[in-house]
């Protein structure tokens, strides 16, 4: 068979979508997950604590606080005393604790992984993930803050800076997607394509929007 007409004839194959390939992997149902709790949820109150130069931290209700290794608030708190934020607009921090604090959901992958683009809940962009994958022990806490000084949320009365809790999750990686409209430039664009060529969520049904997958 000459390479034009095997070319041809992989071009004609129908492309499999991402709920095929998953049923397929686990031999045509998806078998029941516990729900991992990766979809944000917001902290149980709205004052977190203050950082070590001394900036308020709060909550947002929309915030990307993560739970699903009964992360508690104390271990949140812990680490954002532990940061500094030097008055950056965006504080972007991976704490590292003496003890694994968690499971990570997002692993290295390599050539032998199966790997799907999936839509997760509440998201508008596609993220890998990665089946057939477990969960991996993490010293790590990936923390981001964002100051909100000029904002009418700020505490004026007392004149202190304030900072709100974009997201806090078990992780070694602070690495944004690629269509994230928040990507600053070009080689910060290239940093999350090389990333995540190499890296995927591990699969979860309960946090994948279908509909759009």
């Amino acid at each position: 068979m000459n390479s034009e007409r095997k070319e041809k004839e992989i071009q004609s194959q129908p492309v499999k979508s991402a709920l095929e390939i998953a049923e397929e992997y686990y031999g045509g149902k998806i078998p029941e997950f516990q729900p991992s709790g990766v979809v944000g949820q917001a902290f149980p109150f709205s004052k977190i604590g203050y950082t070590a130069d001394n900036k308020y931290v709060r909550d947002r209700p929309n915030s990307h606080f993560h739970e699903e290794n009964k992360l508690s608030p104390e271990t949140v708190k812990a680490a954002i005393q532990s940061i500094n934020t030097r008055d950056r607009d965006i504080v972007s921090e991976c704490i590292e604790f003496d003890r694994p604090i968690g499971l990570t959901y997002c692993v290295q992958t390599d050539s032998d992984d199966v790997i799907i683009s999936a839509y997760r809940k509440g998201r508008t962009t596609p993220i890998p993930m990665v089946l057939g994958r477990d969960p991996e022990p993490c010293n790590n806490l990936c923390i981001v803050l964002r100051r909100i000084n000029n904002s009418k949320h700020s505490r004026k009365r007392s004149g202190q800076t304030e900072y709100q809790l974009v997201t806090a999750y078990v992780g070694n990686y602070l690495v944004k997607t690629p269509d994230d409209p928040h990507i600053a430039n070009e080689e910060e664009r290239k940093r999350c394509l090389d990333f995540w060529s190499n890296h995927a969520l591990i699969f979860d049904p309960n946090i994948v929007d279908w509909e759009k997958t």
